[in-house]
């Protein structure tokens, strides 16, 4: 059934939900299963309010995200030497925009702007 017939505000031809819920989402079983997941997370949270806080040197900060384990059975990610030096040179953000996948909304801007480069992202307000 074509979303708009359930949620009359949402005006989009394309999308469709479902006329109702498939029976093996409402059985006791998955509600069992949803309930020992929330119990799980209750005892084993994601995040823990008491991590200390991280360094500010960016090779330090990304080694002590993975554990001894971890670095034995994987290479752990590293720093791109260009962003290493573009980090150094406090141009991560600039390097980043021209480098990443949308370098392509990156355009010199107009003469006397305070920045060479702008991104422009008004012609996607259409």
């Amino acid at each position: 059934m074509p979303a708009w017939r359930s949620y009359p505000d949402f005006d989009c031809e394309l999308l469709v939900v479902p006329d109702d819920v498939p029976c093996h989402e409402t059985s006791l079983f998955a509600e069992l299963a949803v309930q020992f997941l929330h119990l799980m997370q209750d005892v084993f949270p994601i995040t823990a309010s008491h991590q200390p806080p991280a360094s500010f040197d960016p090779d330090q900060r990304l080694a002590e995200g993975y554990t001894r384990a971890y670095r034995l059975i994987r290479t752990p990610p590293r720093w791109h030497p260009e962003l290493a030096q573009a980090a150094r040179e406090g141009n991560l953000l600039g390097a980043l925009a021209a480098g990443g996948p949308f370098a392509k909304l990156l355009e010199r801007a107009e003469p006397g702007s305070p920045h060479p480069y702008t991104i422009d992202l008004r012609r996607m307000s259409d």
